[in-house]
């Protein structure tokens, strides 16, 4: 069974009010049958989800922590990008996203998430030259 372990409500810090980011207080870990077990690490700074302009939906507390876990996802990048999207849609129906809100992120995020996943890598490989 697909289920959160900790964090399906998480504990987060406001880091700057006007952009909206946010730093995790508390560790996320979410376990997939088909996917295995993946933590989000206490301190992940996050904007939640970067939702497009073109999508009529506004940011809600059922889709934070599937959104926090699909940011880490992009961020360290364990996994391919395909993975870390239906990982994102397992998890919002965990947290009981209804199926057309779930739809619509999801398709979304596989026409648009290439911008994130790009931008991630870019900042990976730059961080991965300085170490």
């Amino acid at each position: 069974m697909n289920k959160f372990i900790t964090g399906q409500y998480p504990l987060l810090q406001i880091l700057a009010m006007k952009s909206l980011v946010f730093r995790l207080e508390e560790s996320i870990i979410f376990k997939s049958e088909k996917f295995g077990i993946h933590e989000v690490p206490i301190r992940f700074v996050t904007d939640l989800a970067s939702i497009p302009w073109f999508v009529p939906i506004k940011q809600s507390s059922d889709v934070s922590a599937p959104a926090i876990l699909h940011d880490s996802l992009y961020c360290f990048q364990k996994v391919d990008r395909l993975t870390a999207d239906n990982l994102f849609l397992e998890a919002m129906e965990v947290n009981g996203v209804p199926k057309w809100k779930r739809t619509l992120f999801y398709y979304t995020l596989r026409a648009a998430g290439w911008w994130g996943w790009n931008r991630a890598t870019k900042k990976k490989k730059e961080n991965d030259k300085k170490n």
